[in-house]
């Protein structure tokens, strides 16, 4: 049976959909859009969560069937597209998979989350759409992925991704490539009791930075005992792809030469 709620009923706006007299979709313009209103729960559970539905309990599959398809007609009806297109394997969109895109002027990024959906689930490979031409970059695994077009796949700029069970993936789409960091202290020699200082900027290739693409810098200092400390870790922002930095020093750090790591986050360079 499906649930619905017997008591609605229209003033003014049109049904889409009904069962034995029943609005189960209504539609009211409003201005250029419109305002959509579902009469039938989104989760609907039939029976009580058993053992297999430890990681997911996802409902009732035909009621999910059923919503997925009138939001998928609503969606198209109003020319309503995803922000980043992702091929599934069999056409089918994975269950626990979430895309999501972020935009800084020219630059963009790109989120892929994986939830598990069952004990036993293995791993699956999708097919991501850059939603704009750029250089691409694998952020959590600092790898240039490519700015060409792939011919294996002839969609334009699109490349394959492999997801485990639970994963997470994230990308960047810069507008230039990212060469290295040049980083240039103040002075060689820093006492304790005061600050290592410089500054870090970043090479590419291609014009000028533009005012909306922020690179952050992740900063690691290691001390002279070998050790890599939190309390001296730093996320530097550029402006103009130069970022100041300042590390103070206690009076009982130990002394010998510190290493310092940089890395930019957007590229992993």
């Amino acid at each position: 049976s499906l649930r619905a709620g017997p008591a609605v009923v229209l003033s003014g706006a049109k049904a889409l959909c009904e069962v034995d007299g029943i609005p189960l979709v209504t539609c009211h313009d409003v201005g250029a859009g419109s305002a959509i209103c579902l009469n039938i729960p989104f989760n609907y559970y039939r029976g009580y969560p058993t053992p297999e539905h430890l990681y997911a309990y996802t409902g009732e599959p035909g009621h999910n069937r059923l919503i997925g398809s009138i939001l998928t007609g609503i969606l198209r009806a109003h020319k309503v597209e995803p922000p980043v297109r992702v091929d599934c394997p069999g056409g089918t969109w994975l269950a626990g998979l979430d895309a999501s895109l972020h935009t800084d002027g020219r630059a963009c990024y790109v989120g892929l989350t994986k939830q598990r959906k069952a004990k036993l689930e293995g791993e699956s490979e999708v097919v991501l759409h850059a939603p704009r031409p750029g250089h691409i970059y694998d952020m959590l695994n600092g790898r240039y992925v490519g700015s060409e077009p792939s011919p294996r796949l002839r969609s334009g700029q699109a490349w394959r991704v492999k997801l485990a069970a639970a994963d997470v993936q994230l990308f960047s789409i810069l507008p230039y490539t990212v060469k290295c960091l040049r980083v240039a202290l103040k002075k060689a020699l820093f006492a304790r009791g005061g600050a290592i200082e410089g500054r870090v900027s970043v090479e590419k290739s291609g014009g000028p930075f533009v005012r909306h693409v922020r690179h952050f810098i992740s900063l690691e200092v290691t001390r002279p005992d070998g050790q890599t400390v939190r309390y001296l870790a730093q996320t530097l922002e550029t402006r103009g792809g130069t970022a100041a930095f300042r590390i103070p020093l206690a009076l009982n750090e130990p002394a010998g030469p510190y290493v310092l790591t940089f890395r930019d986050i957007a590229s992993g360079s």
